[in-house]
């Protein structure tokens, strides 16, 4: 992961602002060859998790977990159907993204499925099924005061949020 620096005043005009004007910058690394390349990228605002990372895969899983798990807070819930329903939304996105690395996995060579590629692919496969399941399995019946709805709510909304990626 890149580490992002914050320049309170830019010393010149860059890519992104004026001289004196605040902004980000942070360097991903690419690989050409054996060697190791950096690649600038400036920001005016802070830049997301999947902005500093160079993996596709890793780019959704961070924007799941960041913006459509980390936004259920901010939502405005009448219905315990209709946290289900996004729940439900999330975890099929992840399905989505594990059914890409299973496809992935199946068009690789035999050799390369059996090495460390493919053994990284298929824990990236069995870590979004578990995410996925984790996130289905949370119970949405209430049956409770509808004075206690709100704060049942939020503790719907904690227990998905403790669903993270933790694998490769």
């Amino acid at each position: 992961m890149a580490i992002v620096h914050f320049v309170e005043h830019a010393r010149k005009d860059n890519v992104v602002c004026k001289k004196g004007e605040s902004y980000y910058y942070w360097t991903t690394r690419i690989t050409i060859g054996k060697s190791y390349h950096g690649q600038k990228h400036f920001s005016k605002t802070k830049p997301k998790r999947s902005a500093l990372t160079n993996s596709d895969f890793l780019a959704q899983i961070y924007d799941i977990e960041d913006d459509q798990i980390g936004g259920l807070s901010a939502l405005d819930f009448k219905e315990a159907d209709d946290l289900s329903s996004e729940a439900s939304n999330i975890a099929d996105c992840i399905r989505q993204i594990g059914d890409e690395q299973d496809e992935k996995l199946s068009n690789m060579p035999e050799g390369l499925q059996q090495g460390s590629t493919g053994e990284m692919i298929q824990e990236r496969i069995d870590e979004c099924e578990n995410m996925a399941s984790q996130i289905d399995s949370v119970d949405f019946d209430f049956d409770g005061d509808p004075d206690d709805f709100d704060a049942w709510i939020k503790d719907k909304i904690a227990e998905i949020q403790e669903v993270s990626y933790g694998g490769p």
